[in-house]
């Protein structure tokens, strides 16, 4: 079962991005040792490399591509959607919790939505 994490406001908020990830192609990762390629991608493809674990489940929103997507549409009718991305440890559930009262406009609500 897949699901979608995502913010609804009616005003456009801040994206937060993970610094701690590199792009580089599968051929730099495979000779600096960062990964086998035993699924023969393309060597010019691109992968992420993390450096731990943690970093990949750290904290990102983003615009979402599912702006019009019809099942999102029919939970929200907020303007503007922002894709949310998070592990499960109880630190990035306050990371959430930190920007939402960060970014709130006074007098305003958001919908935060898994579907």
């Amino acid at each position: 079962m897949s699901y979608f994490n995502f913010i609804a406001s009616d005003y456009e908020m801040p994206r937060v991005g993970n610094t701690d990830k590199h792009r580089m192609t599968v051929k730099e990762a495979v000779d600096r040792g960062l990964m086998t390629n035993e699924y023969d991608l393309p060597l010019d493809s691109e992968v992420l490399i993390y450096e731990t674990e943690e970093e990949f489940d750290e904290l990102m929103i983003h615009s979402s591509d599912f702006i019009n997507d019809k099942v999102v549409r029919t939970h929200t009718k907020k303007s503007y959607l922002n894709d949310v991305h998070l592990g499960s440890c109880e630190c990035h559930y306050e990371a959430l919790l930190c920007y939402l009262y960060e970014n709130m406009k006074p007098g305003t609500t958001v919908e935060l939505w898994k579907i």
